[in-house]
């Protein structure tokens, strides 16, 4: 115990004695690169330690650290054959060492090396001799500290034992990188949650500050129009049409969009569900609500599938009543739905012969509001943001094809059902 104390004294004088060394001319960006790993000064951990001890028993050295280098100190995040956790950075080998990085500083015998060899512990106990230091460089090319040998006598490392040691360090580097990435979700999740609570927050607002008013506006102009048309002019009438044509529009707006804020929020109910019969079903329920001439619309094959019907059932309602709304004006309109079983996932698509899409706008079509067409088309602009949604929580894939004046194309794609799962497979059949 007497020697240990005596070596970790000596250490500790003998790296703080040695030669000057230059400061690198990247001090600044390497300084930041070294804080943004947030590592110094935290616990031990034994995936650095293992690693030092590692690197100790292969090269056969009394001590090895993982040293990184501060703006006045070293401070050793893995540590073997030593027990303080910082010395000054003036005068240190590793501050030599992170000059020439990448590239390893090896130093055979100090006493012969005019960096080190007036050093006193290199003239005295405990006669450090041999020093080894592969850089630690991170992706952006910043040395921020090394992993480094010391010996009480010259020596030389075989080409295996280099080649380790690079190995080594690579590992090293290896987990910093992944301690600074856990961080950075560590703190992007924080900052989810603070959004997420926000728009909780904003939600609410919607709710309940906007709802009421709206709700009055709307029943304000039913009075008006019950009780007292005779009592207004043409041009009163037109403009209390417009009242309740905007308050409606702005109502059924706000709910989509509360509805897209509570999408992420909803568990998903996966059952086996008969995609024929939940589309009949949709184009049945559409086609009563929907205004206007009737549409023929074709209904082929559809495969069975495993997912939320609730929800799948509102993306079926999305693409039937944007097909609708945008086959209307033709003559006649016409709407084509159906699927197919791929290798690996079930396509299903939409089909219509409306006012279709120029293709560099097809990604727009699906973010929120992403509205292609002015306000002579009704709707909320959020139907299908909400369908990219629903499909993407059942792990599945949007995309549209289509033309100016040529009609339109949606598809959206699903992972193929687990045959497993109770009446999975002889679904798909019977679909089929």
């Amino acid at each position: 115990m007497a020697s240990s104390r005596l070596v970790e004294t000596s250490v500790k004088r003998y790296i703080s004695r040695t030669m000057p060394t230059p400061i690198p001319i990247n001090e600044a960006a390497r300084l930041e690169a070294l804080r943004q790993y947030h590592v110094l000064d935290t616990a031990r951990e034994r995936e650095f330690d293992d690693l030092v001890w590692l690197a100790a028993r292969i090269c056969e050295t009394p001590i090895a650290l993982v040293s990184l280098v501060d703006q006045h100190r070293l401070w050793f995040k893995g540590r073997y054959g030593l027990e303080v956790t910082e010395t000054p950075r003036h005068d240190s080998f590793c501050a030599h060492a992170i000059l020439g990085a990448p590239k390893m500083l090896i130093v055979p015998d100090a006493t012969q090396d005019e960096r080190f060899a007036g050093s006193d512990l290199v003239k005295g106990e405990p006669y450090i001799q041999f020093y080894a230091g592969a850089p630690l460089v991170t992706p952006e090319g910043q040395a921020v500290g090394t992993l480094c040998l010391l010996d009480l006598k010259p020596r030389e490392l075989t080409d295996i034992q280099k080649t380790a040691l690079r190995i080594v360090s690579d590992q090293v580097m290896n987990q910093l990188e992944l301690r600074r990435r856990l961080d950075e979700l560590g703190r992007t999740s924080d900052d989810l949650r603070a959004a997420n609570k926000e728009l909780e927050g904003f939600s609410h607002v919607i709710s309940h500050d906007l709802r009421g008013p709206l709700r009055a506006i709307t029943s304000f102009a039913e009075i008006l129009r019950a009780r007292h048309a005779s009592q207004l002019t043409t041009r009163g009438m037109e403009m209390l049409g417009q009242i309740e044509q905007i308050s409606g529009g702005t109502a059924a707006t706000l709910e989509a969009f509360l509805g897209l804020l509570r999408l992420k929020k909803q568990p998903l109910h996966k059952t086996s569900i008969d995609m024929k019969e939940l589309v009949e079903n949709v184009v049945r329920e559409v086609q009563m609500q929907s205004a206007g001439p009737p549409v023929r619309v074709t209904v082929g094959p559809l495969p069975g599938a495993w997912g939320d019907q609730a929800q799948l059932h509102q993306v079926w309602v999305n693409l039937v009543s944007n097909a609708l709304k945008f086959s209307r004006g033709r003559t006649p309109p016409v709407i084509e739905i159906g699927g197919k079983e791929e290798a690996d996932r079930l396509v299903y698509f939409v089909k219509d012969n409306g006012t279709g899409f120029e293709m560099n706008e097809a990604k727009q079509l699906w973010t929120a509001f992403g509205r292609l067409h002015g306000s002579e088309i009704e709707g909320t602009g959020l139907g299908l943001s909400i369908v990219r949604g629903i499909v993407a929580r059942h792990g599945g894939t949007v995309w549209a094809e289509g033309a100016t004046d040529r009609g339109a194309t949606f598809h959206f794609a699903l992972p193929k059902p687990a045959t497993n799962r109770p009446g999975a497979t002889v679904q798909s059949q019977q679909a089929a």
